[in-house]
């Protein structure tokens, strides 16, 4: 091949099915997918960034960070996923332009989970973390 990406970004999951698609279980499909980006991942040595959205208890839930129970269609999506990334928006405050959004590591197969808080401009794409207050221990 003539060019080799440093990243490929495979927007949405759900959209890319095989031509056999039709004989097998829509859960089983996406979860062929996933592990589809997994070898396109290994065998190029590039990350392979894969959206997929919350299923009705993720999207229901409006304080929690969805993780790997609320991946909407298959849970075969987290289980071949080296590392994955939930994010919670919240609606900004009467007035105000920001909105508040956690983004949790809720799966890292080599390192531990992180949380953080943004604030999120949608209006000019600025994201900048709130600080957390350290703990004294």
């Amino acid at each position: 091949y003539q060019f080799k990406p440093d990243v490929v970004f495979w927007d949405y999951l759900g959209i890319f099915t095989g031509g056999d698609s039709k004989n097998v279980a829509g859960w089983e499909a996406i979860g062929r997918e996933a592990s589809l980006a997994k070898r396109v991942a290994m065998k190029y040595n590039i990350p392979v960034v894969v959206a997929a959205q919350a299923n009705r208890s993720g999207a229901t839930d409006r304080d929690a960070t969805p993780g790997l129970m609320q991946m909407a269609r298959s849970y075969m999506i987290g289980q071949n996923a080296d590392r994955v990334i939930g994010i919670r928006m919240h609606k900004p405050k009467e007035g105000s332009e920001n909105s508040t959004m956690r983004i949790s590591l809720v799966k890292n197969r080599y390192g531990a989970p992180v949380d953080l808080e943004c604030r999120w401009n949608i209006n000019y794409g600025i994201f900048k973390e709130i600080e957390q207050p350290k703990s004294d221990l």
